[in-house]
């Protein structure tokens, strides 16, 4: 019976390795080792949340966009952009991923993912490259890189809604770690690492600094990282001559 139903051996494989697999890839390997601790979190857990900040992200920035968001390929991006986690075994810092890291995972998620019906695989082809749409498309295959290359021009607004989310669900981790363990070394280095890229997509997306990364908090994120110099690992070497 179960020979009859190729389709459905697909279906189940896709499904059972996300659940199997991404448990076993750990997040902030840098931070769990420091004195104040890190809560763990696998990209399961991760992967639950990612859609669930990415929903509030737009709840509260809608009124301010220009147009209305393609949220079916947002929710599914937020689903699956880190599934090839599982697949590779690995999780990479987010200061130190290269593209190459990025075609790598997109090759074991097309791997995966292409069993499925050609209409579904596509739905979840273009959600997984909406990730790397701001980013060189030379090193994609050439399917990859037609879609990256229509998400450039006709969806860049979701592309910045991923990226928002992406940072500021980093950040909230980052905060939960300083409120329930008081970790300020993780606060201060998360903070001084994507500092500008919070400046960047308060400049480009509109509403996020209106909700977001308003003056007072990106007030107290520099001040925060004033106050804890003696904390920062400075994994760009320009950030030790910052002023804030």
């Amino acid at each position: 019976m179960l020979n009859e139903l190729p389709a459905w051996n697909d279906i189940i494989n896709v499904c059972l390795n996300g659940q199997i697999l991404l448990p076993q890839v750990k997040r902030w390997s840098r931070f769990r080792e420091n004195r104040e601790g890190t809560r763990v979190q696998d990209v399961l857990q991760h992967s639950y949340e990612a859609p669930i900040t990415g929903r509030v992200l737009v709840g509260l920035i809608e009124p301010h966009l220009p147009r209305a968001l393609d949220m079916d390929l947002l929710h599914t991006a937020f689903q699956v952009h880190d599934y090839a986690e599982g697949l590779t075994k690995c999780d990479h810092q987010a200061v130190l991923k290269v593209i190459q890291n990025d075609v790598d995972e997109y090759q074991a998620f097309v791997e995966q993912f292409r069993s499925l019906p050609p209409k579904i695989f596509d739905q979840f082809h273009r959600a997984f490259l909406l990730q790397f749409a701001h980013k060189d498309h030379a090193r994609f295959p050439e399917e990859a890189r037609a879609i990256l290359t229509d998400h450039a021009a006709n969806r860049a607004l979701e592309n910045l809604v991923f990226q928002a989310a992406e940072i500021w669900g980093y950040l909230l981790f980052t905060f939960e770690q300083y409120r329930d363990r008081g970790n300020r070394h993780m606060m201060a280095n998360m903070l001084l690492n994507h500092l500008d890229e919070m400046d960047r997509l308060a400049a480009q997306l509109p509403g996020f600094k209106e909700v977001i990364w308003t003056p007072e908090i990106r007030n107290w994120a520099t001040e925060f990282i004033k106050q804890n110099a003696d904390l920062l690992d400075y994994e760009h070497e320009q950030d030790r001559a910052r002023t804030f």
